[in-house]
């Protein structure tokens, strides 16, 4: 925990390990040009970080990006697959792009109340918890989604729209509480 600390560049990191920064909340500015992998713990509760672009990473772990309620910009285009917890709490973030984006573990995008847009092209395998309390949400496109778990687009109050092509198999509590969905 390092509450002076604002800026950092690592431009030749490529992992980290567990609790990378984590506790932080006077960082502002993150460079990590070369970041492919992350582990368990990445940037949780860093309050003043509003932006961040990670052109290289493709994997993460537990709890990346959890409570850091000033982003407003997340760039994330090679990321293929994320662990359990990951953008959980991030109020001011409005879009998200992940172009590459194949599975996800639990708990991913958990009460993200101003999210309004979301592209996930490639998805395919998603665990428990997908999409909780998302309140901003109107539309999702999920051309690719096969398999889905436990309480797949639970309490998503705004969602009118839902495009699930190829979907095979999913959990309990599929679409709860979705009030809007027609």
């Amino acid at each position: 925990r390092n509450n002076s600390l604002t800026s950092l560049n690592l431009p030749r990191l490529k992992k980290t390990g567990n609790d990378f920064l984590c506790d932080n909340i006077s960082f502002a500015s993150l460079s990590l040009p070369q970041l492919k992998h992350v582990g368990d713990g990445f940037l949780f509760r860093n309050d003043s970080l509003t932006s961040l672009n990670l052109p290289r990473l493709e994997k993460t772990g537990n709890d990346f990006l959890c409570d850091n309620n000033s982003l407003v910009s997340l760039k994330l285009p090679q990321l293929k697959q994320v662990g359990d917890g990951f953008l959980v709490r991030n109020d001011t973030l409005t879009s998200l792009n992940l172009p590459r984006l194949e599975k996800t573990g639990n708990d991913f995008l958990l009460r993200n109340d101003s999210l309004t847009s979301l592209n996930l092209p490639q998805l395919r395998k998603v665990g428990n918890y997908f999409l909780f309390h998302n309140d901003s949400l109107t539309s999702l496109n999920l051309p690719h989604l096969e398999e889905a778990g436990n309480d797949f687009l639970f309490r998503n109050t705004s969602l009118r729209s839902l495009v699930l092509p190829r979907l095979k198999e999913v959990g309990s509590d599929f679409l709860g509480r979705n009030n809007s969905l027609t």
